[in-house]
Parts: structure tokens; sequence; C-alpha cells
């Protein structure tokens, strides 16, 4: 009898024992993993931040983020995000208000003005610091070539091509007015040209990328850009909005005739379509005929808008009131139609950027990153 009793008091705290290191031992380090978690999303993201910029990876797996924080001893910071579960990938300890992948997705750079990192996504290391100096102050224009063999930096006296794979400048393009202002740059996706814009001058110069010999100069211009497909350039000026032919270098469309503020220029990714934004209104183009397919008027100067990768939709913000940025409407763009909208919460709309897929979008909103799905105008989650 007493062994019997043994054996139900020894097998009650064998139970017990059990439990407490099934339950007690596990839930202790998950609890505190996910006060973690939750204290890395808490302190991306407060009511001080403001969201600056926001980039997907080329294969659209992450979300690379910036943030501005108004406090003196961590101004800025960079986060990146798994986009499908909302995990935090790795943090970027360096201040930072503007963000690009690499097209391969070998890289990424980051910069405030100030300073640009061009750091590995394979590893932590940093590959190169391009830092500010009293005779040549940094600017945020900087882009990767197509093939990410080169990225190209402005400064204010001039524009920087840095070879990524041997890690050394390959060649610079001056500044050519007596002024150190930053340069508007776009280099070709085939590699072969570069376009620098002169403020001062207002001009624009197109370049041979690999020789450095000046092409062409665009007069009384504000900016200028390739087409993707590399036939066309699109320059906006004192008399209007024009498109190029590279080859001819001669007109071969004048949008508009007369100078208008443009706030963005997009062109399709298939070079079919070129979509402009100016203040007031949004403008869908092809680029073929130069004939105007869809015009909106009175839609603000925020919110988002764009056309997709898919080159089949547009994105367009519809005024609403006080809050003009909170309903979409996604447009067909073989239709001219609109083919549905949704509604995001009211406020505003500081960046967002598109999946290559065209399935995702991600929104900064009301100091807070948002993953939405575009077809179904749903929100997927929030990432702080």
């Amino acid at each position: 009898m007493n062994l019997m009793k043994r054996s139900k008091w020894l097998r009650v705290i064998l139970i017990i024992f059990a439990a407490l290191l099934f339950f007690i031992y596990p839930t202790r380090i998950i609890f505190f993993q996910g006060l973690t978690i939750f204290a890395q999303m808490s302190e991306f993201c407060t009511s001080t931040d403001r969201i600056f910029d926001l980039a997907f990876s080329p294969d659209d797996q992450y979300l690379l983020v910036s943030n501005w924080r108004f406090t003196v001893d961590e101004p800025f910071k960079a986060r990146m995000w798994e986009v499908t579960t909302g995990e935090v990938i790795r943090d970027f300890n360096y201040q930072v208000d503007r963000v690009i992948f690499s097209p391969n997705g070998n890289f990424v750079a980051m910069g405030n003005g100030l300073d640009t990192w061009l750091l590995s996504t394979q590893n932590e290391e940093l590959e190169y610091k391009f830092s500010n100096d009293e005779i040549s102050p940094i600017g945020t224009n900087y882009l990767f070539t197509q093939d990410s063999k080169f990225f190209v930096i402005d400064y204010a006296d001039g524009v920087t091509v840095w070879d990524v794979d041997l890690g050394q400048t390959l060649r610079s393009f001056p500044n050519r007015s007596d002024w150190q202002m930053h340069q508007e740059v776009d280099v070709s996706s085939d590699g072969k040209n570069i376009l620098t814009y002169d403020l001062v001058k207002e001009e624009t110069y197109l370049y041979d990328f690999h020789t450095g010999n000046l092409l062409f100069t665009f007069k009384e211009t504000f900016s200028a850009m390739f087409s993707p497909n590399n036939r066309y350039i699109v320059t906006n000026g004192r008399e209007g909005l024009k498109l190029w032919d590279v080859e001819t270098l001669e007109v071969v469309h004048v949008l508009s005739s007369i100078f208008e503020r443009i706030a963005e220029v997009q062109f399709s990714t298939d070079s079919s379509y070129l979509f402009v934004f100016m203040s007031s209104r949004l403008t869908l183009w092809d680029v073929e005929s130069g004939r105007l397919l869809i015009e909106v008027l009175g839609t603000g100067s925020g919110g988002i808008y764009g056309i997709l990768p898919n080159n089949q939709n547009l994105l367009i913000p519809e005024p609403e009131g006080e809050t003009p940025h909170n309903l979409i409407n996604l447009w067909d763009i073989p239709l001219g139609t609109k083919s549905r909208n949704f509604k995001l919460e009211e406020g505003n709309v500081d960046t967002f950027a598109f999946t290559q897929d065209s399935r995702y979008m991600a929104i900064a909103l009301n100091n807070n990153v948002q993953l939405w799905d575009i077809s179904e105008g749903q929100k997927v989650r929030s990432f702080c």
C-alpha cells in the first residue's frame, strides 16, 4: 500500500515537473521573444517618426524602409522586412532617408545627403561609404546601372560612376556651371548613355557613358529621362514636355507646348506608356503615337499614383474633401476605364512602392508601413 502511494505521488511529481519544463520554460522564452519582437516593431515607427522611403527587392521578397525620427540621438534608421511573413530580417544602423536595391538584388544603397552607404545584401559587410566634404557635398541622387555593375552618384561638382566589382571610380562627369549644384541623373538601360542636369544653366547633357564624350545638350530643360527600351528621351522644360528619338536626337512628339511644373514622370516598363503627374492633373500618353489616353483633373499633389509594372493598370488618387489621397482608383489602361477603387485609412501618404509582380504595394501612411493587395483592395498587414 505504501509502495502504491509512493508510486502515485511520484507520478504526480513527475507530471508536475514535466509540465513545468514543457510550459513554463519554453513559454518564458517565447514570451520574452514576443516582447522583443513587439518592442522592435514599436520602436521603429512611433508618433514622432516620418517614413521617408520604401523599396522592394527585385524578387519582391524583401521590403526596405527608412524613417526619420525627430530626436537628436537617433534621427534616422533603416529596416528590412520579409514581405510574406512580416519578419524583421536586418536593421541598418545608418542615418538614411533614401533606400534602393540594385537590379540584381545583391546590394542596397542608402544615404541622407551627407553620406551614402553601399552594402551587400548577402552579408553584413559594408562595401563602400561615399562621404560628404567641404569641396563637393554629396547629394541624394544615386542609382545602379541595369546590369548592377556600376553605381552612379551625384556630388555638387559633378557625377561619379563607381565600379562595384573593382571598388573604384570609373569616371566622373563634371558640373558644367560655376555653381556647385546637385544634379539629376539617369542612365540608359543598355548602359551606353548617361543624362545629367544642370539646375543653374537649365540644361540637360547627354554623354557617352563609357568614353565620357558629350553628345548633345538639351536647352532650357528642368528634367530628362530615358525610356526603358532606350528609344526615347523625355524632357520637361520652358518649351513644354517633349519626346526625343535617342538615335537622331530629334523631337518626335510635343506632348505639351507650355511649361508646367511636373512632380513625376514615369515610363511603363515596356515603354508603351508615359505617365505624367503635374500639380493639378495626371495624364497618360501613348508613346508611339503621342496620343493622350487618360487625363484626370484636380488630383492634388500627393497620394498614390503610377503605372504598375504589369503595364496594364494605373493607380490614381481621387480628391475627396480635405483628404484627397485616401480613395484610390485602379484604371485598366487598354480599356481606358476605372476598374475598381479602394479606400485607405484617412491620413497623409508619405511614400509608396509596388512589387514587380504588381500584386502588392507598400504604403507609408500615418507613420505606419502597410502592405496592400492591389487586386483585392485589401490591407494584408502592418509592418509597424
